[in-house]
């Protein structure tokens, strides 16, 4: 038998076997998966060849036409294959004729398209490239730079005026100092940037000068106190000539001692003194902000000689050697000095509105127009010049822009403020086209001489908008910085068909000479239709504005018409009811006095046969 019982194991070690895992050496795992990596090595081998060159000889062919015979020709042309073909492509080929008597066959199209492209917006470069920059530590320090002309026949010769950069409380406060030195007008030259060619004395700063356009050695300036200025700088013509090209001076400073060249470097410009200045009592009140030549021979100016009083022999050899005491004057316009009057003076002020023949600017954003033309007074018989036709308040600032277009003589750019527009001769009901406020002031404008919707406008902030109306109307198209101060004038100029200018000068005195790229300068085949079309296109939208403006006010009468009408039935039904009660009562009222006389009537007549009887 038998017997099992528990015991612990723990106390007993032979209690219990364990089995430990091991690894058994006669089992193995088969690999299914294993990267390897190989490279194919091509065979080389090296081989040459070499072309047989033969001895080079002379050889000749001639190409016989082949040519149907005479049976040949009979046979085919008059096969009815041939008519058939012939009549299947006559259409065709008569289609193919007319093309080319209309359209142009070596016409590039892909020129064209090419100019199309960059003439509308495209992704070429549009940006204005440095070319050349001058100014003058002596001259220019502390001023500014007022106006810029580039000389008309005379290439790479820009003339500037340069102006003190005071306000008018400093320019009172250092009137003294003023009346020592007068800013001058500076000629500067491409070919040396750095020192100027010639200097033009000055009575007072100039605001703005023009050269002749029939005589460019004449120039006209108008001076900040109101006169007007007269130069001649015909002597220094060849030196000008001489200069655009370098002039004489890189080859006579070769092989020359070092004190000598410093000599010449510190030499001085020649100054050349003003020929006439106008009368200060006939001339203008304020400073002078814009000159102009006048076609053909209309003067605004009488450049007549004046007649003076007879003087004893004395004083006039006396005062002939006074005027030959400076022999560097021309006498020129020797018999204007300081009588020369305005030939036309217009006074202006600002009131009511019509058709115009001259735009004039104010200080505080009003556009004037008036007319030339002066109206004579019935009861004195004087002339009097006429009063303002057309009052626009569109800039917030001072305007110093007015401006023709190049392309179309009736439109006529305004930039002033922060805003800029532009206007039609001929409509009065507002400008085509204005501009909203820009983050920073508008300084100064100019319209592109040779695209005829690009314009120019700087700013306060030394940048330059560039403005395309075929591109964009809302916005400018290109912004680009030139300097770091505001911009006082801008001066586009065109030397040559692949070359065209931009003069650009800041309130530092710097002038900054940039060169227009391709796109800017060159219009599209279409660019000044279009243009012409977006102004008409502009034209119907104000005429469509106007006459919805003419409907509001009819609408605006005829509403109110209807409501006063209303009003009078109203007050006319109480007072109707009035008079009838009126009415009624005054009936009322004769009535009862024809029945009280009808009574006494009958009363008097019953009395008369009772005191018969009694009789």
């Amino acid at each position: 038998m038998i017997k099992f019982h528990c015991r612990n194991a723990s106390t007993d070690k032979h209690g219990y076997v364990e089995c430990t895992s091991y690894q058994d050496k006669h089992f193995t795992i088969r690999q299914l998966e294993k990267h390897t990596g190989t490279q194919v090595v091509p065979q080389e081998r090296e081989a040459g060849t070499q072309t047989r060159w033969p001895y080079p000889k002379n050889a000749t062919t001639q190409y016989y036409p082949r040519t149907f015979s005479e049976e040949e020709r009979e046979k085919y042309l008059s096969s009815e294959v041939l008519k058939d073909f012939i009549n299947s492509v006559a259409l065709q080929v008569e289609v193919a004729l007319q093309q080319n008597e209309i359209m142009n066959v070596f016409f590039d199209d892909w020129k064209a398209l090419a100019e199309d492209e960059s003439g509308f917006a495209g992704k070429s470069d549009v940006f204005l490239k440095e070319y050349q920059s001058f100014t003058d530590l002596h001259y220019l320090k502390d001023r500014t730079v007022s106006c810029i002309c580039w000389h008309p026949t005379i290439f790479g010769i820009i003339a500037v005026a340069v102006t003190e950069r005071l306000s008018y409380e400093e320019r009172v406060q250092h009137s003294g100092k003023l009346l020592l030195w007068k800013a001058p007008i500076l000629f500067w030259s491409f070919a040396d940037p750095i020192h100027p060619q010639l200097m033009l004395e000055c009575p007072e700063d100039i605001y703005c000068f023009e050269f002749s356009p029939s005589n460019p050695n004449i120039i006209a300036g108008g001076c900040m106190n109101g006169q007007v200025v007269l130069w001649d700088i015909s002597e220094y013509e060849e030196r000008l000539q001489n200069a655009k090209s370098g002039g004489s001076g890189s080859t006579k400073t070769v092989n020359m001692p070092s004190f000598i060249l410093e000599q010449q470097v510190a030499k001085e410009p020649h100054l050349v003194r003003y020929c006439a200045v106008s009368s200060i009592e006939y001339g203008h009140k304020s400073v002078i902000t814009d000159i102009h030549w006048l076609p053909d021979t209309i003067y605004f100016w009488d450049l007549r000689a004046h007649r003076l009083p007879l003087q004893p022999s004395g004083e006039k050899k006396k005062e002939d050697k006074l005027v030959t005491a400076l022999p560097d004057v021309p006498t020129t316009f020797k018999h204007l000095d300081l009588t020369w009057r305005p030939l036309i003076k217009v006074n202006l002020f600002h009131l009511i509105m019509h058709f115009c023949y001259i735009l004039v600017t104010l200080q505080d954003g009003e556009i004037l127009c008036t007319d030339w033309k002066m109206e004579r007074d019935g009861d004195s018989g004087r002339l009097f010049n006429q009063k303002p036709s057309n009052v626009h308040i569109i800039h917030d600032g001072l305007v110093h822009t007015v401006q023709r277009s190049p392309f179309f003589k009736d439109i006529i750019l305004t930039i002033g403020g922060w805003n800029f527009a532009i206007w039609k001769e001929g409509i009065t009901s507002g400008p085509l086209l204005e501009s909203s406020c820009a983050a920073k002031r508008y300084t100064v404008g100019h319209w592109s001489l040779s695209r005829p919707g690009v314009f120019f406008i700087g700013r306060e902030d030394g940048n330059i908008d560039i403005w395309d109306l075929l591109e964009k109307t809302h916005e400018a198209s290109q912004t680009q910085n030139v300097c770091i101060t505001l911009i006082t004038c801008i001066k586009p100029w065109i030397y040559s068909s692949k070359q065209h200018f931009l003069a650009i000068s800041d309130d530092f005195g710097t002038l900054h000479i940039l060169e227009i790229s391709w796109s800017l300068s060159h219009p599209s085949s279409n660019e000044r239709s279009s243009v012409l079309h977006y102004f008409e296109r502009e034209v119907k939208h104000l005429e469509y504005a106007e006459q919805r403006w003419e409907f509001r006010e009819q609408e605006r009468v005829a509403l109110e018409h209807e409501k006063m009408m209303k009003k009078m039935k109203v007050i006319g039904g109480q007072r109707s009811r009035e008079l009838m009660e009126e009415q009624t009562n005054q009936d009322y009222a004769e009535y009862l006095e024809l029945e009280k006389n009808v009574l006494a009537r009958l009363l008097k007549g019953q009395e008369r046969p009772t005191s018969s009887k009694i009789i």
